[in-house]
């Protein structure tokens, strides 16, 4: 009596058809990598059993060959870095100095023991221009004054009590190169001055 069992071509295709179907259900599922294995090794032996070894050959190579989709994993888990731009940097602006403050120039209009400059110089200007005016034919300028300056005014109270005197230099010089100082002395009231004289100052 024979007692490895035999079974006809029919009982083995079934076998196989069983032990293939059942390995691609346990690929299917989740399971451990460690149940897997023990599936893979009972499902051999048992195909040793059937075919000889053609069914376990064609069950390990389909269950023990890394699957496509383990790479594609392992890829897809890589992450790509994404390419950024290279930052642009701006120049800082250079600061702009704020301008420089300048000095309001200094006024001429002041007074001298109450009298107003401006006022007397107008006054002298005048004189001199009515009394001299025969000098403007021959040296034109000789009786323009040149601008009212903080010292045309002065105290002159050397020749009185509330004297004081314009002193202008002529916008034009002679013909030998001086130039002509006009004087004008007033004394009395600042509000109401009274001219003493008008004329230029000896050399």
């Amino acid at each position: 009596m024979n007692d490895d069992p035999q079974f006809d071509s029919c009982r083995s295709d079934a076998w196989r058809k069983a032990i293939v179907d059942a390995a691609r259900a346990d690929l299917a599922g989740r399971r451990s990598s460690r149940n897997r294995a023990t599936i893979v090794v009972s499902l051999v032996v048992a195909s040793l059993g059937v075919s000889g070894g053609g069914v376990a050959y064609a069950l390990s190579t389909h269950l023990l060959t890394p699957q496509s989709s383990l790479g594609a994993a392992s890829d897809a888990a890589t992450p790509a870095i994404p390419e950024r731009d290279t930052p642009t940097v701006t120049p800082a602006p250079t600061p702009t100095q704020p301008p420089t403050p300048t000095e309001p120039a200094e006024t001429p209009d002041y007074t001298v023991l109450g009298f107003d400059a401006s006022q007397l110089f107008d006054l002298c200007q005048s004189a001199v221009r009515n009394q001299y005016s025969r000098w403007e034919t021959s040296y034109p300028g000789m009786t323009q004054f040149q601008a009212l300056a903080p010292d045309s005014l002065r105290d002159a109270q050397e020749d009185g009590i509330g004297h004081v005197a314009i002193f202008a230099p002529s916008a034009a010089t002679t013909p030998e190169g001086y130039t002509t100082v006009w004087i004008c002395e007033f004394s009395g009231d600042p509000a109401n001055p009274t001219m003493e004289y008008a004329s230029f100052a000896d050399k």
